[in-house]
């Protein structure tokens, strides 16, 4: 290959990326809020930020995750709820990640020796297309399109930086430069756990990277020369594992008492197959194989289902690879180590679902420069080689722009959710939410039906149904169904606050103010419970206590329209 100007190589191929990421999700711009955007966005009033002070960035940031949730607060203070904003942001932080990654894999390429003896802007083609399969991906769009998921690439953003801090201060001699690079990266590593706890593995993904290619897998060289970087790196670990997951682990074990190794087990067994699923999505990426809410059978045993035991030969063999290559091909093996460590650190989590698709945002940023280095190791052919990774990272983007479609409103997503996990409660229940949100009444009472006969303990189904049947006049099955919610989850906020609007409707007043008042007694940051109570109070001409609600309702989500109608027309008494 004919050297060139690397430089100019180098930003010609992140421009590239950078185009054409923007077009590949061009058709997600408007895409709305869908599941969990709406508990950490939508409904949630510590983004909302009117001005930029001290008391709005203090409220942002002592939410749950709290860089990730400051940077919603800051879409919200420029552009409210206009979605344009939310996706663009996501898009730009999606393209600054694939550029990390993309000096960070060639970084890794400079230790093979076989590299070094080809043209320096062969390494960046390496790296180019290693990183383009990445970005072009439709895994991705699970954090990208999904605008919640921004913790996950944001986290992921930081993560690279704190990794490149390193590696740059390795390659520094001058002392002060060196210390200096060196406090950045342990700014970027808080910095990414304030998006994501799973940014905790850094540290150790780190001393992989100083084993591996700094100190050639010499344990005696790693002794000598990192003790210090290790018993700093050791201390930050624990302080992070006091902070954030020490009463959690207390938690589980007093919650699963006798039974938590035995749901540890199972658990891990189901991965070890979600493990090999999670793979072959990467190979071969089909929208047709991608879901939102997978429906899983759990592992009971190594062989039930008999897909457990072929799981766990197959990562036995992955694990073998990691070990093979360790010698023979370091950046080979450290990538495959580098997907194994990253996806291990969500798996075990006995409270966390089994299965999401964003968790190989991290992991599988690796997996492709051993994917591009087999392929270019097949033939001595390099245009071939080109066309063949060309017509790869065009077949990415295909299939991630066709999967972006099915995320253009909450109706084409869960059909596609429900349509692929047909035993599965929660689609039911999410499609009919988008359902009756459109007053399609009757066919979200089918969806939700559906949905209690899969799962009928869960209280949230319930409510929901009866909300519904509220919408159509059917007052005793809408008593009915919340009722059961309540039997089942007591402290449902939801629940009581429906029965006090029936009960408004019929007016009882009095009762219906006893069930307003015991829902914000559950969740005083309830803004519909406040909206309600402040109907209900203004009936009985409590002005000022009516105004007091609505005006909390208001603080607690700011576009509540029904509660600024409501403000309004007591003002104007």
């Amino acid at each position: 290959m004919r050297d060139i100007n690397t430089n100019h190589l180098d930003f010609l191929f992140n421009l590239f990326i950078l185009v054409s990421v923007l077009l590949i999700y061009a058709n997600t711009i408007v895409s709305p809020f869908i599941f969990d955007d709406w508990e950490y966005i939508g409904d949630n009033p510590s983004i909302y930020m009117k001005e930029f002070s001290f008391s709005y960035i203090k409220n942002a940031f002592s939410s749950h995750r709290p860089v990730a949730q400051f940077t919603f607060a800051l879409n919200y203070y420029f552009h409210q709820y206009q979605l344009i904003g939310y996706h663009l942001t996501n898009m730009i932080i999606h393209v600054l990640v694939a550029i990390c990654l993309y000096w960070l894999i060639k970084s890794i390429l400079f230790f093979d020796p076989l590299m070094k003896s080809q043209h320096t802007s062969y390494r960046s083609v390496i790296a180019f297309f290693s990183t383009a399969l990445w970005a072009f991906h439709p895994v991705q769009l699970y954090s990208v399109t999904y605008l919640v998921q921004r913790m996950n690439s944001l986290a992921a953003l930081f993560y690279l930086l704190s990794m490149l801090c390193y590696i740059k201060a390795r390659n520094i001699s001058v002392t002060h430069t060196k210390i200096s690079l060196f406090i950045i990266m342990l700014l970027f590593s808080m910095l990414a756990l304030g998006c994501k706890p799973n940014a905790i593995i850094l540290p150790l993904m780190i001393f992989c990277y100083e084993w591996y290619f700094y100190q050639d897998l010499n344990f005696k060289a790693m002794k000598v020369q990192l003790w210090s970087l290790i018993i700093i790196f050791a201390i930050i670990c624990i302080m992070i594992f006091y902070i954030l997951l020490a009463d959690q682990i207390s938690i589980l074990f007093l919650k699963h008492q006798g039974n938590f190794f035995h749901i540890l087990y199972q658990r891990s067994l189901t991965e070890l197959r979600i493990f090999i699923f999670y793979l072959s999505v990467l190979i071969y990426p089909h929208p047709s194989r991608l879901n939102l809410d997978y429906d899983l059978l759990e592992s009971s045993s190594l062989f039930n289902p008999p897909s457990t035991s072929f799981s766990l030969i197959a990562t036995l063999f992955f694990i073998f690879l990691i070990v093979y290559w360790a010698k023979k091909k370091n950046y080979l093996s450290f990538a495959l180590l580098w997907m194994i460590l990253n996806l291990l650190i969500e798996s075990l989590h006995p409270e966390l679902e089994l299965m999401y698709l964003h968790r190989l945002y991290i992991p599988s940023m690796l997996f492709f420069l051993a994917i591009v280095s087999l392929i270019v190791n097949i033939s001595a052919n390099f245009p071939l080689k080109l066309t063949l990774l060309g017509a790869i990272a065009l077949y990415f983007s295909f299939c991630t722009h066709w999967a972006n479609n099915i995320w253009k409103d909450e109706l084409t997503l869960w059909t596609d959710c429900v349509t692929k996990s047909p035993n599965k409660a929660r689609p039911y229940n999410n499609l009919a939410n988008a359902l009756s949100r459109r007053e399609k009444l009757n066919e979200a009472i089918c969806h939700y039906q559906k949905a209690i006969e899969l799962d009928p303990n869960l209280a949230l189904y319930h409510n929901n149904l009866a909300v519904a049947y509220g919408k159509q006049g059917k007052i005793d099955q809408a008593m009915l169904h919340l009722k059961e919610t309540i039997r089942l989850a007591p402290d449902c906020a939801p629940a009581y606050n429906n029965i006090g609007l029936i009960l408004m409707n019929q007016g009882k007043v009095k009762e219906a103010i006893w069930h307003f008042k015991k829902a914000l007694s559950i969740d005083w940051q309830y803004s519909d419970a406040h909206n309600s109570l402040g109907v209900a109070l203004a009936e009985e001409g409590r002005d000022s206590e009516a105004i007091f609600h609505f005006q909390t309702s208001l603080l607690m989500s700011p576009q509540n329209p029904t509660a600024l109608y409501n403000l309004k027309k007591i003002n104007q008494k």
